[in-house]
């Protein structure tokens, strides 16, 4: 006799899941940061060799090492930096991006409708928590599906 899985049955499986890949992403990240760190001082060990010697690079049998240079930019005065986009009228200086958490309170604040231009994809998902030790319920949500909005 072939019987359907209990919600409890499917809740259980999902949380064993969840904690096996959050076990595999835990082992992960230790490997990748001990490799990562390996790389780090081989890194470093060339940068100073290189340094030493006066040179760019290095070619060997099994490659070639050289100094690059890698830049970051993060704004210390927005103020500033935002007057000099506006005299300079080249916003590609920015990227393009609507911030999720200021939409959800302009459309909080206007009775759900979008900043004009904008549109939004909402995806409904299942989020489990495992129950607390020794407390058992079942609950059953039954979600109609995804929507979209958009303004022009």
């Amino acid at each position: 006799m072939d019987s359907e899985p209990t919600d409890d049955l499917l809740v259980g499986v999902f949380i064993k899941i969840r904690s096996k890949i959050a076990a595999v992403n835990k082992e992960y990240d230790g490997i990748l940061e001990h490799l990562r760190g390996q790389q780090k001082q081989v890194s470093a060990e060339l940068l100073r060799r290189l340094h030493e010697r006066g040179a760019n690079q290095t070619k060997t049998a099994a490659g070639t090492a050289f100094i690059g240079e890698q830049m970051s930019v993060t704004i210390a005065d927005e103020t500033a930096y935002g007057d000099f986009v506006l005299e300079q009228q080249d916003y590609g200086y920015y990227q393009k991006r609507a911030k999720v958490e200021r939409v959800k309170e302009y459309m909080k604040a206007h009775n759900g409708t979008l900043p004009p231009g904008l549109s939004v994809f909402r995806e409904l998902v299942i989020n489990v928590r495992a129950a607390k030790k020794g407390v058992a319920s079942e609950q059953t949500t039954h979600d109609s599906g995804a929507d979209e909005h958009s303004a022009e």
